[in-house]
């Protein structure tokens, strides 16, 4: 996926462009909160925004932004994962004897450091080599399936998952907001063959 150079003030046209073109949902953030689009999807909302972490170290504030997407849904409760791009941790994790879940795709399996509470369900879910050529054609990927709270606290609601994709790529332009609007898709179709 490229990252368009663009304009810092054009995150919310690209939202917004790409919002209206799937007949979603713009909000304008309140009380600090950043613009998001929803976009519907079978039985729930998908979530597209970016987040701003704020963090003080020494008197200094230090802020950082994330692209974010979200999905809740009932689905397995007893089922989690979390997938990110493998870091020199990673590797000397692996090398002295970590073990992390291989879907059966070298070049996918090099690059991504995969656990889950369930090692079958996660090789089924990421069979599909569609959802694979989108992860590897991303960077910076975090992808996780989540019950009870967000990376950032976020609330789940009972008896739901929430599909989590977190990135320090910044998305400015509405291509990118539609790559992920296809992942999205993809992943929620699939996790649904293994409710």
């Amino acid at each position: 996926m490229t990252f368009y150079s663009i304009p810092e003030n054009a995150y919310e046209e690209a939202l917004q462009l790409f919002s209206s073109e799937y007949d979603g949902t713009y909000h304008i953030g309140k009380f600090g909160n950043e613009d998001f689009c929803e976009i519907r999807y079978k039985e729930g909302k998908i979530i597209f925004d970016r987040y701003l972490y704020y963090q003080v170290v020494a008197g200094r504030t230090f802020d950082h932004e994330f692209t974010r997407v979200r999905y809740e849904f009932k689905g397995d409760l007893n089922f989690n994962f979390e997938i990110h791009e493998q870091g020199i941790v990673d590797q000397i994790a692996k090398f002295i004897g970590f073990q992390d879940i291989r879907i059966g795709n070298s070049i996918f399996d090099r690059k991504f450091m995969i656990q889950a509470t369930d090692e079958h369900k996660m090789q089924v879910m990421f069979a599909d080599d569609k959802i694979q050529n989108k992860l590897l054609q991303l960077k910076d990927v975090n992808l996780y399936l989540l019950k009870e709270r967000g990376i950032f606290h976020e609330p789940v609601s009972d008896e739901t998952v929430m599909l989590y994709f977190l990135s320090e790529n910044k998305i400015r332009h509405k291509d990118n907001w539609n790559e992920l609007y296809i992942l999205f898709q993809l992943l929620i179709n699939r996790l649904n063959t293994l409710v």
